[in-house]
């Protein structure tokens, strides 16, 4: 494939740049100019209910910092609190409902939970890296969860998630691929072909810089879209979004105009040291993803400054067209995306607490 064009000079600022090296032909979408239109989100969207407390006993609404929850079909939502372990769920007016789960390796206990999905409204799924398992749970008598049925070892370590009517798609590194659909048991059903790595850092650069660049390219984050029939990976570092049809075939490439990479350089003992740059000082992380209205997919940017240097940043939302890759809007945001549907989505605010809210387009009251 054609190198993905560069936006700016920020975007270029980097020790190792890579490219993406396929063998088809996806879109290059790097160019806002006349595709750019207004979108009605975040600012005509009304806030539906807010969840989370400074403080209160342990079954209330307090939170850690949140990144991983799931709008229910019913409106509700679903929290998975990482720093307890506890998944907590919400009706669509934000009365508490049900909790379960804490640390451990029992029936019902996570280990290092890294990704919570909505299988369906009755049956929720915990991913957890450290241990390669996808755990699954169905509602019991009384209305809260339990352990469904054995819990899905995967073959790989899986970084992001996400489900499209049932079917479950995971980001992990496997036989040359990052995106792969797998069965409830763990079985990989098949590996997007568009998603080979092929060699993501320039000619010349050190093999420790070459795999690290590659291990950025499969990490982020998932995001499946039933509406344009995609599922779309977002790397947290690298600066660029790409789109697979369900078929696995790269659907396009869009690089994240403006988007500052950190430098990664090698390091002495055959490693790798990740710095700033000298001159811009900061790097730009994505933090978050979500469909937050029809046709449009939104990412959460934040600025990443050294420590000591660090102010209170509002972070950045970036618009694109889920069906191009074009970006159709962006503005400072402080909120970082968890979830959407084009009725409901799910921000999270870090302080002065970690609190979800809960956003609905106008025509939704």
């Amino acid at each position: 494939m054609r190198q993905a064009r560069a936006v700016t000079a920020l975007f270029l600022a980097t020790s190792w740049v890579f490219a993406a090296c396929d063998t088809s032909e996806p879109r290059d979408t790097s160019e806002p100019g006349e595709h750019r239109v207004s979108t009605g989100f975040p600012g005509n969207w009304h806030t539906v209910t807010e969840i989370g407390v400074m403080d209160g006993p342990p079954e209330s609404e307090v939170f850690g910092p949140i990144r991983h929850a799931v709008v229910m079909e019913s409106g509700g939502l679903t929290v998975l609190d990482v720093q307890s372990s506890r998944i907590s769920g919400f009706d669509a007016e934000g009365r508490h409902t049900f909790s379960f789960g804490r640390s451990g390796s029992g029936p019902g206990e996570f280990t290092d939970p890294t990704g919570l999905l909505r299988i369906a409204d009755d049956t929720l799924a915990v991913v957890s890296r450290a241990k390669r398992l996808i755990q699954y749970f169905v509602p019991d008598s009384v209305g809260t969860f339990v352990e469904a049925e054995r819990s899905a070892l995967l073959p790989l370590w899986p970084n992001g998630s996400c489900v499209m009517e049932g079917r479950i798609f995971v980001l992990g590194y496997l036989e040359e691929s990052s995106v792969h659909e797998v069965d409830r048991d763990g079985s990989v059903r098949r590996s997007f072909s568009g998603s080979e790595l092929g060699e993501w850092a320039e000619e010349g650069a050190p093999e420790s810089v070459a795999w690290a660049w590659r291990d950025e390219a499969v990490a982020g984050r998932l995001v499946c879209s039933e509406d344009s029939q995609t599922i779309i990976h977002i790397p947290n570092r690298t600066g660029w979004v790409r789109a697979y049809t369900l078929g696995g075939d790269l659907a396009w490439h869009a690089p994240i105009r403006d988007f500052t990479r950190v430098l990664i350089l090698p390091a002495a003992g055959g490693g790798v040291k990740y710095n700033f740059d000298p001159d811009l000082k900061f790097s730009h992380d994505v933090t978050g993803a979500a469909e937050v209205e029809q046709g449009v997919l939104g990412i959460s940017v934040e600025k990443h400054l050294p420590r000591g240097q660090e102010p209170s940043n509002e972070g950045l939302l970036v618009l694109l067209d889920i069906e191009t890759g074009i970006e159709v809007g962006r503005e400072v945001y402080g909120g970082i995306l968890l979830d959407g549907s084009s009725h409901r989505t799910a921000v999270t605010h870090d302080l002065p607490f970690p609190k979800v809210t809960v956003l609905a387009p106008p025509t939704l009251r």
